[in-house]
């Protein structure tokens, strides 16, 4: 990765394998080397996991996997500390990697429901509170005239048929109006990551006043 002639990099989530803090460090300390700024958002693993551990010799020990509040500290240079605007409800921002574009970090996970004794929760969706935060932003992007992507971990779009049918929990809460909310404030680029597989996919969206049509992208990726 440090050979490569980028102007940011964007890792959508699940960084680590169940939120350990070791995990987490390992990944830090190599985003550190980077000539370049990195930018990132948790996964459904990274955050409260109730299946964080850690070993001695062949046997495995619960413990205390990163919280939200931890997350944002810990990565603060890669994203947290160079947001221009933050959800109060998430761990949602928006940053401006180069000028005139904004990178609209969202929070779709669900950790705050997760219990001790019970798996974690895979599912993504958006409080309404974030919702509302996340229009806000929209509205605030196009008055200023910035671009802007996006990147979450849970997918805004089928990627083949049937994965709303058999993985839905690969799709974040009322995807397609999520999806026709973006595609309404002109966004065309989604990154995600929660399938872990690489693929690129589509749909058109109509303008609010019905004027036009254009495409967003759903851009899934692989996963560390």
């Amino acid at each position: 990765l440090s050979q490569l002639d980028l102007d940011f990099l964007l890792l959508p989530g699940d960084l680590t394998q169940h939120g350990e803090w070791v995990n987490h460090q390992w990944l830090i300390d190599r985003l550190k080397q980077l000539p370049y700024p990195a930018y990132v958002v948790p996964g459904n693993h990274d955050v409260n996991n109730t299946e964080s551990v850690k070993y001695e010799g062949n046997r495995t020990i619960s413990e205390p996997a990163a919280n939200a509040t931890d997350f944002e500290s810990i990565y603060q240079a890669f994203g947290y500390g160079q947001a221009a605007a933050r959800d109060p409800f998430s761990l949602s921002y928006v940053a401006e990697p180069v000028p005139g574009l904004l990178l609209f970090a969202l929070d779709s996970n669900r950790y705050r429901e997760n219990r001790a004794g019970h798996h974690p929760i895979v599912g993504g969706a958006f409080s309404d509170e974030t919702l509302s935060w996340i229009h806000e932003q929209l509205e605030t992007a196009k008055k200023t005239g910035k671009a802007v992507i996006v990147m979450q971990h849970h997918g805004i779009m089928e990627h083949y048929p049937g994965n709303e049918k058999f993985y839905d929990q690969y799709l974040v809460e009322d995807h397609e109006e999520f999806a026709t909310l973006l595609g309404q404030f002109g966004v065309q680029l989604v990154f995600t990551g929660h399938f872990h597989a690489q693929d690129i996919t589509a749909m058109e969206i109509e303008s609010a006043d019905g004027s036009s049509v254009h495409r967003i992208f759903d851009i899934e990726t692989g996963s560390l």
